[in-house]
């Protein structure tokens, strides 16, 4: 028993098969594929209403930004402003700090030696006692006038300072 086929025929079957087996495996892709974009179509869905809410909340969001942005630039300006002026001023504090303590400190001086030179026996007690009285008065009166002349000049540069600003 002899077989022949034809060189054709085998070929043509194997087109077909080849062809079946493609169309089989697109009809399960395309399955797929259909599935998947119906799972994404949902998903896009579910997502729309919240995308839409931020979307139309933007415009506010960046006019708040911009609020903002203006708000820290004026702080910058006034910081920028206002810090030098305090450490100016804390300088001076400081410095009429330094002033009184030692004027404090000078007039207790010269009041211990007054003192100490009234109640000293010397050949001419009235005078020095007198002078010391004197001295010890002038003493209290350069402390007294020099915090009140401090005051004033104080208030002084606070109520020009005001204006300025």
């Amino acid at each position: 028993m002899e077989i022949t086929i034809d060189l054709m025929q085998l070929m043509l079957i194997l087109l077909i098969i080849v062809g079946v087996a493609t169309g089989i495996f697109l009809i399960i892709l395309f399955a797929r594929l259909i599935g998947t974009l119906k799972r994404a179509s949902k998903l896009l869905d579910q997502i729309d209403a919240p995308l839409t809410s931020t979307l139309s909340q933007l415009p506010d969001l960046i006019k708040k930004v911009d609020g903002i942005s203006d708000n820290v630039a004026v702080l910058t300006v006034s910081i920028n402003e206002s810090v030098p002026a305090i450490m100016k001023d804390a300088q001076a504090i400081t410095g009429l700090t330094r002033a009184g303590v030692e004027a404090v400190g000078g007039a207790a001086k010269s009041v211990g030696e007054s003192i100490s030179s009234f109640f000293q026996p010397s050949e001419s007690s009235q005078n020095n006692s007198l002078g010391a009285i004197i001295n010890i008065i002038g003493q209290v009166v350069g402390v007294v006038s020099y915090f009140t002349t401090q005051k004033k000049d104080k208030a002084r540069s606070k109520g020009h300072n005001h204006r300025n600003r």
